[in-house]
């Protein structure tokens, strides 16, 4: 790595800078409706709040290009989620007309406008049983609301312990890579930066097994505390030639510029040193996800289109 700069030295997003809603928990999950007339101020709300920090809260050390390429991965994760969320409803295993229980309509009512708590959240999954399902989704833009993430954490490890569930002292790591920035710059090459997210698989209760996703973009560019030998490998992978090798090629590039430099351990350990500066925050998700569910969603569906 570049030398370290001094504690004293380091930026840190300042606290008190975003307006959060009066309606929403800051950690709400993406509504499973989010075309849903009642909620469309609402929606607007949360996107105010985002083109607000891109527009006026920029950070000195991020560049115009970056910028551009921040604002394209998190508004196209933001539609990814939501696309997401309304395949899992739709797919659902339990009609809404076989549930009784007023308490869980209540809840199933709110999942649809996203004003639920995580622990009302796997109750709807549960009584709809649902392949899998966002909790929780808390925006933190450059870092910007990321004092948020342990409440948010705590309040969801309770809920699961609640339900007689485990929470895993040692969870499970892994990184992967979202997306390149040659969406923006239109260069077979890397320039500027990349979009990555480490997961970590957390907790279980019954069949349904839980992960948190911290995903982020990771400057490419010059101020970037990222090993210059493992920049300079990344940035020699010429996504074009493996897009002609195959026709994942982009996915084929994903895996060598994880696999074949050391961007995990320089990641890791920039994530552990809390740097803001070349780890630039995006978003936490927390996901439920029932693998059995998804194995009886699948053949329900294969089965309704070849019998």
């Amino acid at each position: 790595m570049s030398a370290e700069k001094s504690e004293a030295n380091k930026w840190h997003p300042p606290l008190g800078v975003i307006k959060e809603s009066k309606r929403q928990s800051p950690w709400g999950p993406t509504p499973i409706r989010p075309t849903d007339p009642r909620i469309q101020t609402q929606q607007r709300f949360v996107r105010r709040q985002a083109e607000t920090i891109f527009d006026n809260h920029v950070p000195d050390f991020i560049s115009p290009e970056f910028l551009e390429f921040m604002k394209l991965s998190y508004f196209s994760r933001e539609a990814t989620r939501a696309t997401k969320n309304m395949s899992s409803f739709i797919s659902r295993l339990v009609n809404l007309s076989d549930i009784t229980d007023p308490e869980i309509l209540a809840v199933i009512e709110r999942m649809y406008l996203g004003h639920v708590t995580p622990s009302e959240t796997m109750d709807g999954a549960d009584a709809l049983q649902l392949s899998s399902t966002e909790i929780a989704k808390l925006g933190v833009y450059f870092g910007y609301r990321l004092e948020h993430r342990a409440p948010m954490m705590n309040e969801i490890t309770q809920a699961v312990v609640d339900k007689g569930g485990v929470v895993y002292d040692t969870p499970k790591e892994t990184f992967e890579i979202l997306m390149p920035d040659t969406g923006v710059t239109g260069m077979d090459r890397l320039s500027i930066g990349i979009m990555m997210a480490r997961q970590l698989d957390f907790a279980e209760l019954g069949d349904n097994r839980f992960f948190v996703r911290d995903s982020f973009n990771v400057r490419l560019d010059d101020g970037s505390e990222i090993d210059p030998k493992v920049t300079s490998r990344l940035k020699s992978l010429n996504l074009a030639d493996l897009s002609r090798q195959q026709m994942n090629g982009i996915e084929m590039w994903k895996r060598v510029a994880l696999d074949t430099t050391y961007l995990k351990e320089n990641v890791t350990e920039l994530l552990a040193a809390d740097d803001h500066e070349t780890i630039v925050r995006q978003s936490i998700t927390v996901v439920e996800h029932n693998p059995t569910v998804r194995k009886k969603v699948k053949k329900h569906w294969h089965d309704q289109v070849y019998d």
